[in-house]
């Protein structure tokens, strides 16, 4: 029987988290460790609430980012492809794998919300979004923006079609109070940008 706790499973898929990275082919400032640690302390605080197994969450939280270094935006699929052989090297418990990759494939916006049937599922695309708000939201779209040369789109497609979309895409009631004050400062800052931009 296995008896590592929740922390050691932290530390474990953490491990196998930089270890990736540093043999990536395209490293994403964006979605570095420190993003999937903020993923595993929203769904940690939130995952009994919403029926999540904590296992599940640690392991989805960890290693749901792992095909956004190899440069694909749409990444679910490969992340839950380079995250199984990970968790079946590490013994993790088979039901609880399942459902794990089941989550990180579909974390994507191309996945229909309604294939999100899992509570874990649901949990890690509203922990994943919800990183996008907030003080750290602006420090991760100027990573994504300004750091890797991406073009930047009109703000007010930023606001409309991104920020709003990853907002009214949440599934969770919770997630939704949870994120409420940093979605309103992100929201603020783009629309104040987009005016001194403007002149204004």
């Amino acid at each position: 029987m296995d008896d590592r706790s929740l922390g050691d499973w932290e530390r474990i898929f953490a491990g196998h988290l930089v270890r990736e990275i540093e043999l990536s082919p395209q490293r994403s400032a964006a979605h570095l460790p420190d993003h999937s640690k903020r993923v595993w302390a929203r769904a940690k605080a939130l995952c009994e609430e919403v029926g999540a197994g904590p296992q599940t969450m640690v392991a989805a939280c960890y290693l749901h980012d792992l095909g956004r270094h190899h440069g694909l935006a749409v990444h679910g699929l490969k992340s839950a492809e380079l995250a199984a052989p990970i968790l079946e090297a590490e013994g993790f418990p088979k039901d609880k794998a399942e459902e794990a990759l089941d989550a990180i494939a579909k974390h994507d916006y191309q996945t229909p919300a309604a294939d999100r049937e899992s509570p874990a599922a649901k949990l890690l695309f509203d922990c994943d979004k919800m990183d996008a708000f907030g003080a750290i939201g602006v420090k991760r779209y100027v990573l994504y923006f300004w750091c890797a040369n991406n073009p930047l789109p009109p703000i007010r497609d930023v606001i409309d079609d991104n920020l709003m979309l990853k907002w009214k895409s949440l599934h969770y009631k919770r997630s939704r109070e949870m994120a409420k004050d940093d979605f309103d400062y992100i929201v603020g800052f783009f629309e104040r940008l987009g005016r001194e931009l403007d002149g204004g």
